[in-house]
């Protein structure tokens, strides 16, 4: 669709936000008004089919563009936080136009098997907050938060929690990102 030198792409990508910015007030505020009218009945069951349709495309449509942004701004965050750590000039923030981009290491760690290692799993259990003795079969550990907290720790220098290795950590450098204030 686009055939521009690479340098106009966040050119590009933040003209297409704008546009995709109006579209969606546009689209907010039909919605708006629509849901009004088959709260108050005033749609016929033929129009409200119709609109049914409609709407699941346009939701197929926002999920796809979704997952496509997703993967992009992971891509893009992964990539610039690698070339920041092979810099070995860089310090402190990376500093765009638009954005400002910190590096923070997440701690990913290899955990404790019910099955295989069930002693160590009711260890890293309990060293998360599970009361002794408890039934650990009823709770799981969500991953996501467990990767967060664990980052956050390793930030603040505390210990790992009972029943991770240290030698079976990964560190990953992840990019957060913030919108520059404006001027």
């Amino acid at each position: 669709m686009f055939s521009l030198p690479p340098a106009d792409d966040v050119r590009l990508l933040n003209g297409q936000r704008a546009t995709l910015y109006g579209y969606h007030k546009d689209l907010l505020a039909l919605i708006r008004i629509i849901s009004t009218r088959v709260k108050a009945s005033q749609l016929t069951k033929e129009e409200l089919v119709d609109c049914c349709l409609l709407l699941r495309d346009i939701m197929e449509l926002a999920e796809d563009l979704k997952k496509e942004t997703n993967a992009l701004m992971e891509d893009a965050g992964d990539c610039a936080a690698l070339l920041w750590t092979l810099d070995p000039t860089a310090k402190g923030p990376i500093t765009g136009t638009l954005a400002k981009g910190i590096i923070k290491q997440k701690v990913y760690p290899k955990l404790p098997s019910k099955k295989q290692e069930p002693e160590r799993h009711q260890i890293l259990l309990e060293a998360l907050g599970l009361r002794p003795g408890a039934d650990a079969n009823l709770f799981s550990i969500s991953w996501p938060r467990l990767v967060d907290k664990l980052s956050a720790e390793y930030e603040a220098g505390l210990p790992l929690p009972a029943g991770i290795k240290p030698e079976e950590l990964a560190m990953k450098p992840k990019l957060e990102v913030r919108r520059c204030k404006a001027e």
